[in-house]
C-alpha cells in the first residue's frame, strides 16, 4: 500500500480540529503510539520541525511542516520526502467538519498504515471538549501595554499573522495570536483584568472570549457580557467599538458583520 485515506467528521469547528491536531502536546492524547511530540520552533511555520517518539524506542521519527494553510490544512513529510501525511479540514457547517488524513510514501508501501482508531479518539476527545463551559477566544500579543499578561491566562495554541493593508498597523510586521481558555468562574474577572493590560497609544484594539451562550468583548477600560440568544446585544458593542476607531470590518464578533477573512500565510 502506497498511500492510504482517511476521513472521519467531528462536531466541531475546522479551527478548533486545526489548532488541536497542530499542537504537538495533544498528539499523545489522540494518538496512542506517540508518547511524547515536539516542535523546534513555536507557533509553527512553514520548515517548522515536528519531532516524536514511542514507549518502545530512543530515536526521534523527523518530520517537516511542508505545507500550511490555517483552519484548511498542513502537511508533514520526512525532509528526504519518503513519507507524507496531510491533514484537511472541510467544513460542512458552521460547528462540523470532515477531517481528511491522508499519508503516502514513495516507497513500495507504508510500513505502519494508519488505522481509524486513532481519529476516533480524537473525536471523542474533541466532542467531548464541546461540552465544556470554558470560553475561548483570542489575545493578539502586540495589543498589550503589559507582555506579562500572558503569564496569567492559560494559553492553548498560538499562530502568527503577516501584517497586511486590512490589519491597519502598518508599524508592525506580524500579529501574534495566543487563542486562550477561561474558566467560566473566572471569565468576569479575567475581562476586568486584561481590560487594563490593552495598550491605546498605537491602534485601537479589543480582546473576546467566548462560549455557547456567553461573549465577553474586551476594550481598554470597558467589557460587554453579551447573551448570543439575544443577537441584538451586539448592536451597542459594535457602535463602541467604531467610535473608538476599531476598523468595523475588524469587529467581526458580530454576527451582523461579514467574517474578515485573515491572511493565510504565515512568518
Amino acid at each position: 500500500m502506497k498511500d492510504l485515506k482517511l476521513t472521519v467528521q467531528i462536531d466541531k469547528p475546522a479551527k478548533d480540529i486545526f489548532e488541536f491536531t497542530l499542537n504537538p502536546k495533544n498528539t499523545p492524547k489522540w494518538i496512542d503510539f506517540i508518547t511524547v511530540e515536539e516542535t523546534n520552533e513555536w507557533p509553527p511555520k512553514l520548515g517548522t520541525t515536528y519531532r516524536n517518539r514511542g514507549e518502545d524506542g530512543d530515536e526521534w521519527s523527523e518530520l517537516e511542516l511542508t505545507e500550511y494553510e490555517p483552519y484548511k490544512q498542513f502537511t508533514l513529510s520526512k525532509k528526504d520526502g519518503s513519507y507524507n501525511v496531510r491533514y484537511t479540514f472541510t467544513p460542512i457547517k458552521a460547528t462540523k467538519t470532515e477531517l481528511e488524513y491522508y499519508e503516502w510514501t514513495d516507497g513500495d508501501e507504508l510500513s505502519v498504515p494508519f488505522t481509524m482508531g486513532p481519529l476516533e479518539k480524537l473525536k471523542r476527545i474533541l466532542e467531548a471538549m464541546e461540552n465544556s463551559p470554558n470560553l475561548r477566544g483570542d489575545i493578539i500579543e502586540e495589543s498589550l501595554a503589559d507582555k506579562a499578561t500572558l503569564e496569567t491566562v492559560n494559553i492553548i495554541s498560538t499562530r502568527v499573522e503577516p501584517v497586511t493593508p486590512g490589519h491597519k498597523t502598518p508599524w508592525l510586521k506580524q500579529w501574534t495570536l495566543h487563542t486562550i481558555e477561561v474558566p467560566e468562574d473566572d471569565a468576569a474577572a479575567v475581562a476586568e483584568r486584561l481590560s487594563h493590560a490593552v495598550e491605546t497609544e498605537n491602534h485601537n484594539w479589543y480582546i473576546d472570549f467566548k462560549n455557547d451562550t456567553t461573549h465577553y468583548v474586551i476594550f481598554p477600560g470597558k467589557v460587554f457580557k453579551i447573551d448570543r440568544s439575544q443577537p441584538e446585544q451586539y448592536k451597542p458593542v459594535v457602535s463602541y467599538g467604531v467610535k473608538l476607531g476599531v476598523p468595523r470590518h475588524q469587529l467581526d464578533f458580530s454576527p451582523e458583520i461579514r467574517y474578515w477573512e485573515r491572511p493565510e500565510g504565515q512568518k
